[in-house]
């Protein structure tokens, strides 16, 4: 039997990031073991409690389907950003609010009113609190490379689904981790090489309706149109984790809005399952968001980057490459330029099963 891979996710826990710590935390492929909580959607002692909330789900839903685990070890990550001049631009993180729409609501789980779809014992369990570690990150994730080698024989799998100034304590480690993330935007590489069929389509749907500026980057209110959020609140951090790590995998902005699930799928899948009715509580105001803005889509961002690392067979299309991250501070800054590379440490994922990705989501939310 293979022993499991060893699973360590960096979270700066809003609602898609919620999902994908319950897809982490209930897959029989992986096992989790450690998370950390950094600063990005929400100023990080809030994240603290999201993970803690969501851990609670995970540990009740995994009691009620007859299902070991494990609670992982929890820590603390960094307050806020290095880059002081994305801080000007955001106002993300501890320095205060940014001045754009919230997307994940003030607590970062969409100001939940979970009174609806729960009942009073499962608000008690939700938040029952879970001690975290004082020891810092970088000490808990040697450990835990160390373990995975021992127990598995392969690296330990990092999941970063935040900003990327987390990692800049782990940079050491470059050899020992396996990295996943949700990051960058990599819009005119899909252009140039993608030969999915489906993603091309998708691509042309969203440039027919007038959506190539969202396809671009999620930052235009923050003056960085050319950024996705997790590089733009602290460029120089991606820089220097594409410059350092070997072997990174990539979840872009483009491919999630690719990969999207319409809000009725969604609506469809947050089930009468315990894990359903607390997604359908937490994301009902990210759907909100998207219908104001003329959405019908569900993006999944962070919780592609847990599928992809739950199972890389999702995978239908990817390009080998270098990443570049624009650090001029013109209209352009925080853009990521993907060039290709076939012995470069980058993989961007272009395509992934969609109905892998739908089974992934049915497990997750409706068993």
């Amino acid at each position: 039997v293979t022993a499991m891979k060893h699973v360590w996710l960096d979270t700066d826990c809003g609602i898609d990031d919620a999902l994908a710590l319950m897809i982490l935390g209930l897959s029989t492929a992986v096992k989790l073991v450690g998370v950390s909580c950094t600063y990005g959607n929400n100023k990080r002692n809030a994240v603290e409690r999201n993970v803690m909330r969501v851990l609670n789900i995970v540990r009740e839903s995994c009691k009620q389907r007859g299902v070991k685990f494990d609670m992982p070890v929890l820590c603390k990550g960094p307050l806020d950003s290095a880059s002081d001049l994305a801080f000007l631009k955001t106002g993300k993180g501890e320095r205060g609010k940014s001045n754009d729409e919230n997307w994940h609501g003030n607590d970062g789980l969409g100001d939940a009113d979970f009174s609806i779809h729960m009942t009073p014992e499962e608000r008690k369990i939700i938040d029952t609190p879970i001690p975290f570690s004082d020891e810092a990150p970088s000490v808990l994730i040697k450990k835990a490379c160390d373990t995975a080698k021992k127990v598995t024989g392969k690296n330990l799998s990092v999941v970063a689904i935040g900003p990327f100034t987390s990692l800049m304590s782990i940079i050491h480690l470059h050899a020992d981790i396996d990295l996943y993330i949700m990051g960058a935007g990599f819009y005119p590489a899909f252009k140039a090489y993608s030969q999915n069929k489906f993603t091309t389509e998708k691509i042309k749907e969203y440039e027919n309706n007038g959506m190539t500026g969202l396809l671009q980057g999620n930052m235009p209110e923050c003056g960085m149109p050319h950024a996705e959020h997790n590089i733009g609140c602290d460029p120089v951090a991606a820089q220097v984790m594409f410059n350092s790590f070997d072997n990174i995998r990539v979840i872009d902005w483009t491919l999630t809005l690719v990969a999207s699930v319409s809000i009725a799928e969604m609506d469809e899948l947050n089930s009468k399952s315990l894990v359903g009715r607390f997604h359908r509580s937490i994301s009902k105001h990210m759907e909100d968001m998207t219908r104001k803005h003329g959405g019908e889509y569900f993006a999944l961002c962070d919780p592609l980057a847990a599928m992809v690392c739950c199972n890389e067979a999702i995978i239908e299309e990817e390009l080998r490459g270098s990443v570049e991250v624009v650090l001029e501070d013109t209209s352009h800054f925080g853009e990521t330029v993907l060039r290709k590379n076939d012995k470069g440490n980058t993989r961007a994922i272009f395509a992934v099963s969609r109905e892998a990705v739908m089974e992934t989501l049915r497990y997750t939310l409706t068993k």
